[in-house]
């Protein structure tokens, strides 16, 4: 997903003018380029709602983890904490 070379985007207002690649040391042009794809900044573009909702399942399974630890059923973690186990 990256690329070699970073991209150069030159605007006009909001018109795109020009996209190039460069050269990062000596920013100098390397090609121009028709069209080039960019990548979101994180893996997952979520919404709000995405968000809250994968938020409440994970609190969810803390929880459990919490009342298995806890509780009586511990010693499903025993792995985790005894090397002998």
């Amino acid at each position: 997903m990256t690329q070699e070379n970073p991209y150069r985007i030159e605007l006009w207002g909001d018109e795109i003018e020009s996209v190039r690649t460069f050269d990062v040391l000596s920013q100098r042009s390397i090609e121009e380029l028709d069209e080039c794809t960019i990548f979101p900044a994180t893996e997952f573009i979520l919404s709000q709602k995405e968000r809250e909702e994968g938020l409440k399942k994970i609190y969810d399974i803390a929880e459990e983890i919490k009342l298995a630890f806890y509780g009586n059923r511990i010693v499903i973690f025993a792995p985790l904490y005894l090397s002998n186990y």
